[in-house]
């Protein structure tokens, strides 16, 4: 699990300074700030549907 962070950390700053490099420092910060709103309605949405999903099966048994 560490792996995909450790790689995610070595691609993000390359990255952020690719489209820094492109686009400038305001646009990039616009696009990861979208990113994190998506990123927080998804989360949001999963913890909502696993509240439901726990309370239909509180002892984890889907099938």
């Amino acid at each position: 699990m560490n792996l995909f962070f450790l790689i995610g950390a070595a691609v993000g700053s390359v990255l952020t300074s690719i489209l820094q490099g492109i686009l400038g420092y305001g646009i990039t910060w616009m696009i990861y700030a979208g990113f994190a709103i998506l990123l927080f309605c998804c989360v949001t949405v999963a913890l909502s549907n696993g509240n439901k999903l726990r309370t239909v099966y509180p002892d984890g048994e889907l099938a």
